[in-house]
């Protein structure tokens, strides 16, 4: 995880998000990673051509302690990024009126909101819409040429069109 306001990087699983099932170190084809102390991880995400799919990473309960850490996380604009076929995600932003898009360098931890009494609330993006962007080739074969991530919070239902990671000072 990296952050433009602290220059400083931490593991993706510093945070209690889901169990990393698969074997945790450093990739060595990923040299600077490693020297930001940044290492690079498999996830529990396959991905095969023309399928679509839902997974469940893990489901979990945080406690308040573990709340507490993401909100720090958040509010320094941490974010992270996946790879795939070794090209990074791009995360698609959203406007209110759901009619335009940008695209952001990093996926966002979560953002604050205000609830109804004007109280700054938590919103951590759990689950990940991921798009793979493919070409057919002349020979009838198919390559990656990128991949979208839209990060948002199952609590947020059909309202979750802020995913502006811009809007997470949490005062």
């Amino acid at each position: 995880m990296h952050s433009e306001r602290t220059g400083l990087t931490f593991d993706y699983y510093t945070l209690n998000w889901c169990q990393n099932l698969h074997e945790v170190g450093y990739r060595k084809e990923h040299f600077g990673t490693t020297l930001t102390g940044s290492p690079t991880h498999e996830t529990s995400y396959q991905y095969k051509f023309g399928v679509e799919r839902n997974l469940v990473a893990c489901m979990k309960t945080l406690t308040h302690g573990e709340k507490e850490q993401f909100s720090f996380f958040i509010q320094h604009n941490y974010r992270y990024t996946l790879f795939l076929d070794n090209l990074p995600s791009a995360t698609l932003i959203r406007d209110k009126s759901k009619t335009s898009f940008d695209y952001f360098e990093g996926i966002p931890i979560g953002r604050f909101e205000h609830d109804s009494l004007g109280y700054p609330k938590i919103i951590i993006y759990n689950h990940l819409e991921i798009n793979v962007i493919i070409q057919n080739t002349n020979q009838g074969s198919h390559r990656i040429v990128g991949f979208e991530v839209e990060p948002f919070s199952i609590s947020e239902g059909p309202n979750r069109s802020l995913n502006d990671p811009n809007q997470s000072d949490g005062e």
